[in-house]
């Protein structure tokens, strides 16, 4: 979305044309947003070649547009970038991950792209996200998992394990153990200081498409 405070063709004796952005509008604090107004209409007024270019998650822009200490934000030309196509997507996550030297198992680019829903900035962060696990294990391989945080005593997570195992198939995807994918608990308190109900434990299984 941007809003054109003054066309961008400079005369005789004009300054040269500025931009300024803001990225992640929906994040941005209204006093904030509000004094910048302010300070762009000035600039308007005296004759500066200046155009102000904002950007957000469509849902979130319009709450911020529609405030009203921010009307000067509605005479700004809506540009909406559209859902990205799923093949575009998933082209794009491998090519990343192979030009790098990783190889991809098979329905990794498939969740990715699911995961992702088209929007260029989740593509963005289940990418990131995607690397660092896998950066994490040391790994060169890009693999499927399923994982859920088990509250409570150690002893009752076999009734975690069999929603992890239920999940997974809902998704359409197996168990994948092997010698080298194994069943992987994270824990995140001390069990000789916690008490047994409010121990927390990340359990990760291997997965596979079916």
């Amino acid at each position: 979305m941007a809003a054109r405070v003054n066309p961008f063709k400079p005369t005789a004796g004009m300054n040269p044309p500025e931009l300024i952005g803001r990225d992640e509008i929906q994040d941005a604090p209204l006093d904030e947003m509000r004094e910048l107004g302010n300070e762009i209409q000035l600039l308007v007024r005296q004759g500066a070649n200046v155009a102000f270019a904002f950007a957000g998650l469509p849902a979130s822009v319009d709450g911020v547009v529609v405030g009203e200490a921010l009307t000067f934000l509605q005479r700004a030309k809506h540009i909406e970038l559209k859902r990205l196509m799923d093949f575009e997507v998933g082209d794009s996550f491998e090519d990343t991950m192979v030009r790098a030297g990783k190889s991809v198992a098979p329905g990794v680019s498939d969740s990715l792209t699911a995961a992702a829903a088209g929007y260029p900035f989740m593509v963005q962060l289940v990418g990131y996200y995607t690397w660092q696990a896998a950066s994490r294990r040391s790994s060169d391989m890009v693999e499927l998992c399923v994982q859920c945080l088990h509250i409570g005593p150690y002893d009752d997570e076999p009734v975690t394990v069999e929603l992890m195992r239920a999940f997974a198939e809902e998704q359409g995807c197996v168990e994948d153990f092997s010698d080298e994918r194994l069943h992987h608990e994270i824990y995140l308190n001390d069990a000789r200081r916690t008490a047994p109900e409010k121990l927390k434990t990340v359990i990760r299984h291997p997965i596979r498409r079916a």
